[in-house]
């Protein structure tokens, strides 16, 4: 999976390993970035500015079933899963500051990691 400019604009991208073939997976017009496969391989979490600001969402690795999973007015990127899926774990300015947040897969649960 990669991150693609094409005519100005930043989608989220797959690639056949075997073939070399792309398929652009999210071809919104709003710039999609930073994205992250959960370990079993079946969801992309990725930043996106389609809401205004940087926001979260999941789709399914062929860009199916598409999902907000944060909506709030800070910005919200650079999204990682666990190790088990059971959590994203992203960095926002919700409190003023940047720092590393954590949420369910589902988009709830969202807390601030200190430390």
């Amino acid at each position: 999976m990669l991150e693609y400019e094409v005519g100005g604009n930043r989608d989220v991208f797959t690639l056949d390993a075997s073939s070399g073939e792309r398929s652009n997976v999210t071809a919104d017009p709003a710039r999609d970035h930073q994205p992250g496969w959960s370990p079993d391989g079946r969801h992309i979490v990725f930043s996106t500015r389609r809401d205004g600001n940087d926001e979260l969402y999941v789709m399914g690795s062929d860009g199916s079933d598409l999902r907000n999973l944060t909506r709030h007015p800070a910005a919200d990127m650079m999204a990682s899963w666990s190790p088990d899926g059971s959590n994203i774990v992203f960095i926002s300015n919700r409190d003023g500051d940047f720092g590393l947040c954590i949420m369910s897969t589902s988009g709830t649960d969202v807390r601030r990691l200190e430390g």
